[in-house]
Protein backbone atom coordinates (compact mmCIF):
# COMPACT_ATOMS: atom_id res chain seq x y z
CA UNK A 1 0.00 0.00 0.00
CA UNK A 2 0.92 3.42 -0.92
CA UNK A 3 1.23 5.51 2.06
CA UNK A 4 2.18 9.81 1.24
CA UNK A 5 1.99 11.68 4.13
CA UNK A 6 2.49 15.81 4.55
CA UNK A 7 5.62 17.38 3.08
CA UNK A 8 6.32 18.23 6.82
CA UNK A 9 6.99 15.03 8.40
CA UNK A 10 8.22 13.45 4.64
CA UNK A 11 7.10 10.38 5.22
CA UNK A 12 6.55 8.20 2.11
CA UNK A 13 5.61 4.37 2.65
CA UNK A 14 6.93 3.12 -1.42
CA UNK A 15 4.98 0.14 -1.98
CA UNK A 16 6.20 -3.87 -1.54
CA UNK A 17 4.23 -5.13 -4.63
CA UNK A 18 6.51 -3.75 -7.95
CA UNK A 19 7.43 -4.73 -11.37
CA UNK A 20 10.34 -2.76 -12.35
CA UNK A 21 10.23 -2.09 -15.84
CA UNK A 22 14.26 -1.25 -17.64
CA UNK A 23 16.61 0.96 -15.34
CA UNK A 24 14.45 3.40 -13.17
CA UNK A 25 17.10 6.46 -11.90
CA UNK A 26 17.99 7.53 -8.59
CA UNK A 27 16.47 11.42 -8.28
CA UNK A 28 13.51 10.58 -10.63
CA UNK A 29 11.11 7.36 -9.51
CA UNK A 30 7.63 6.96 -11.18
CA UNK A 31 5.60 4.44 -9.94
CA UNK A 32 2.26 3.58 -12.07
CA UNK A 33 -0.73 1.28 -10.89
CA UNK A 34 -1.66 -1.71 -12.41
CA UNK A 35 -5.46 -0.68 -13.08
CA UNK A 36 -4.45 2.39 -14.70
CA UNK A 37 -1.92 0.36 -17.28
CA UNK A 38 -4.78 -1.94 -17.48
CA UNK A 39 -6.95 1.04 -18.40
CA UNK A 40 -4.40 2.49 -21.13
CA UNK A 41 -4.05 -0.84 -22.68
CA UNK A 42 -7.80 -1.71 -23.34
CA UNK A 43 -8.25 2.12 -23.97
CA UNK A 44 -5.66 2.00 -27.04
CA UNK A 45 -6.28 -1.72 -27.93
CA UNK A 46 -10.06 -1.36 -28.94
CA UNK A 47 -8.64 0.46 -31.67
CA UNK A 48 -4.80 0.24 -31.86
CA UNK A 49 -4.22 1.94 -34.77
CA UNK A 50 -5.88 5.18 -34.10
CA UNK A 51 -3.95 7.73 -31.83
CA UNK A 52 -5.55 8.03 -28.09
CA UNK A 53 -4.57 10.41 -25.23
CA UNK A 54 -5.24 10.22 -21.71
CA UNK A 55 -4.43 12.40 -18.38
CA UNK A 56 -2.10 10.78 -16.17
CA UNK A 57 -3.86 11.58 -12.19
CA UNK A 58 -1.64 11.08 -8.88
CA UNK A 59 0.56 12.50 -6.31
CA UNK A 60 4.42 13.81 -6.38
CA UNK A 61 6.67 13.59 -2.90
CA UNK A 62 10.21 14.17 -2.42
CA UNK A 63 11.86 11.87 -0.21
CA UNK A 64 15.63 13.26 0.63
CA UNK A 65 16.85 14.09 -2.78
CA UNK A 66 14.66 11.74 -5.04
CA UNK A 67 11.05 12.82 -6.85
CA UNK A 68 8.37 10.26 -6.70
CA UNK A 69 5.53 10.28 -8.66
CA UNK A 70 2.94 8.18 -8.40
CA UNK A 71 0.39 7.93 -11.48
CA UNK A 72 -2.83 6.50 -9.42
CA UNK A 73 -5.26 6.97 -11.90
CA UNK A 74 -5.89 8.07 -15.99
CA UNK A 75 -9.03 10.03 -17.43
CA UNK A 76 -9.46 9.47 -21.53
CA UNK A 77 -9.40 12.40 -23.51
CA UNK A 78 -12.37 11.95 -25.76
CA UNK A 79 -12.79 13.26 -28.08
CA UNK A 80 -9.66 13.66 -28.85
CA UNK A 81 -9.23 16.06 -32.22
CA UNK A 82 -5.84 15.56 -33.52
CA UNK A 83 -4.09 17.48 -36.75
CA UNK A 84 -1.46 17.66 -38.19
CA UNK A 85 0.25 15.75 -34.54
CA UNK A 86 -0.85 18.75 -32.85
CA UNK A 87 -3.75 19.26 -30.09
CA UNK A 88 -4.80 21.34 -27.94
CA UNK A 89 -7.56 21.24 -25.21
CA UNK A 90 -10.28 23.88 -25.25
CA UNK A 91 -11.38 25.88 -22.06
CA UNK A 92 -14.62 23.75 -22.03
CA UNK A 93 -12.41 19.87 -22.75
CA UNK A 94 -10.59 21.14 -19.87
CA UNK A 95 -14.12 22.05 -17.67
CA UNK A 96 -15.24 18.86 -18.53
CA UNK A 97 -12.40 16.72 -17.96
CA UNK A 98 -11.47 18.74 -14.53
CA UNK A 99 -15.60 17.49 -13.87
CA UNK A 100 -14.84 13.87 -14.44
CA UNK A 101 -11.33 14.19 -11.99
CA UNK A 102 -13.48 15.44 -9.38
CA UNK A 103 -15.81 13.13 -9.87
CA UNK A 104 -14.04 10.29 -10.02
CA UNK A 105 -10.49 10.91 -8.48
CA UNK A 106 -10.78 13.63 -5.78
CA UNK A 107 -7.74 14.41 -4.03
CA UNK A 108 -5.38 13.65 -7.06
CA UNK A 109 -3.55 16.04 -9.67
CA UNK A 110 -2.97 16.22 -13.17
CA UNK A 111 1.18 14.97 -13.15
CA UNK A 112 1.01 14.66 -17.21
CA UNK A 113 -0.01 12.69 -20.28
CA UNK A 114 -0.32 9.52 -21.95
CA UNK A 115 -0.43 9.57 -26.23
CA UNK A 116 -0.82 6.21 -28.13
CA UNK A 117 1.27 6.61 -31.24
CA UNK A 118 0.22 3.72 -33.50
CA UNK A 119 3.46 1.99 -35.78
CA UNK A 120 5.55 5.34 -34.24
CA UNK A 121 8.39 4.76 -32.38
CA UNK A 122 7.91 5.83 -28.22
CA UNK A 123 9.56 8.86 -29.01
CA UNK A 124 9.03 12.53 -28.19
CA UNK A 125 9.82 14.66 -30.89
CA UNK A 126 10.04 18.31 -31.34
CA UNK A 127 6.10 18.67 -32.22
CA UNK A 128 5.19 16.74 -29.00
CA UNK A 129 7.23 19.16 -26.85
CA UNK A 130 4.86 21.70 -28.37
CA UNK A 131 2.11 19.77 -27.66
CA UNK A 132 3.31 19.35 -24.10
CA UNK A 133 4.01 23.43 -23.78
CA UNK A 134 0.83 24.41 -25.12
CA UNK A 135 -1.56 22.13 -22.72
CA UNK A 136 0.79 20.53 -19.97
CA UNK A 137 3.52 22.98 -18.47
CA UNK A 138 1.86 24.17 -15.85
CA UNK A 139 -0.03 20.90 -15.34
CA UNK A 140 2.58 18.26 -14.72
CA UNK A 141 5.72 17.46 -16.04
CA UNK A 142 5.25 13.77 -17.28
CA UNK A 143 5.06 12.56 -20.62
CA UNK A 144 4.12 9.07 -21.02
CA UNK A 145 3.76 7.04 -24.69
CA UNK A 146 3.19 3.66 -26.37
CA UNK A 147 3.28 2.16 -29.75
CA UNK A 148 0.22 -0.55 -29.55
CA UNK A 149 1.79 -1.98 -32.19
CA UNK A 150 5.22 -2.48 -31.53
CA UNK A 151 4.70 -2.95 -27.51
CA UNK A 152 6.68 -0.29 -27.01
CA UNK A 153 6.27 2.98 -24.24
CA UNK A 154 8.77 5.46 -22.69
CA UNK A 155 8.44 7.78 -20.00
CA UNK A 156 9.33 11.23 -20.49
CA UNK A 157 9.96 14.32 -18.09
CA UNK A 158 9.43 18.14 -19.09
CA UNK A 159 11.93 20.28 -17.56
CA UNK A 160 13.58 23.46 -18.80
CA UNK A 161 11.44 23.29 -22.16
CA UNK A 162 12.23 19.62 -23.14
CA UNK A 163 11.20 16.11 -22.40
CA UNK A 164 13.75 13.91 -21.26
CA UNK A 165 13.18 10.20 -21.54
CA UNK A 166 13.25 7.94 -18.52
CA UNK A 167 15.47 4.95 -18.25
CA UNK A 168 13.06 2.82 -16.32
CA UNK A 169 9.36 2.78 -13.94
CA UNK A 170 8.04 0.73 -11.80
CA UNK A 171 4.47 -0.97 -12.39
CA UNK A 172 2.96 -1.18 -8.70
CA UNK A 173 0.02 -3.30 -7.21
CA UNK A 174 -2.50 -1.50 -4.90
CA UNK A 175 -6.13 -1.28 -4.18
CA UNK A 176 -7.60 1.17 -6.57
CA UNK A 177 -11.13 1.10 -6.33
CA UNK A 178 -11.45 4.49 -7.72
CA UNK A 179 -9.96 3.24 -10.73
CA UNK A 180 -11.87 0.06 -11.06
CA UNK A 181 -14.97 1.99 -10.46
CA UNK A 182 -13.75 4.63 -13.12
CA UNK A 183 -13.18 1.93 -15.48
Amino acid sequence: MVEIKSEENNTVQLPNNIRQVGTPGEKIKIYIEDYVMTYLNQMTGEKPVLQKAALLLGEKVKKESTDIYFISAAVAVVPMEWKEDRFKLSSDEWTALYDKINHYFKNRHILGWFLSRPGQAAAADGEIEKIHSDNFKDKGPIFYTADPLDREDAFYLYENGHLFRQHGYYIYYDRNEAMQNYM
